[in-house]
């Protein structure tokens, strides 16, 4: 009899995950924009909220593993953490109008763009 494993590991919390904040940061910005006179504002808090306990989960989950390290190779995962945190705080000033919170995440987001893009330019480069 011919016997299959199928075992699929995920990675551990970190970066690879940041998508996700990413797509629940644009989600809750669209549910407010959009569904908001349909709905009103509780399923766009719902997810704003949601988006901040997993950003909060991938950067313990980082803090714990240390995977993927901050190596040229990984700077594509690295990149989708820049723009999950530009998403939550976009999604931020629109649904609680926190502009602190905006700006925070414009710089903390901009600056980890910025690095992760020359890290990974060297990276092609050399």
């Amino acid at each position: 009899m011919l016997k299959i494993e199928n075992k699929m590991e995920l990675p551990p919390l970190g970066p690879g995950w940041a998508g996700a904040v990413m797509v629940l940061g644009i989600s809750s910005s669209l549910i407010e924009t959009h569904l908001s006179p349909v709905v009103g504002h509780l399923p766009a808090k719902i997810m704003i909220v949601a988006a901040t306990l997993l950003a909060l989960a991938l950067s313990i989950g980082f803090i714990r593993h240390r995977n993927p390290g901050f190596r040229p190779n990984n700077m594509p995962a690295w990149c989708m953490v820049s723009m999950g945190i530009l998403a939550l705080g976009s999604a931020y000033s629109l649904i609680f109008n926190a502009w602190m919170i905006h700006i925070l995440c414009w710089a903390a987001g901009t600056i980890l763009g910025v690095i992760t893009c020359l890290r990974y330019l060297q990276f092609l480069i050399c």
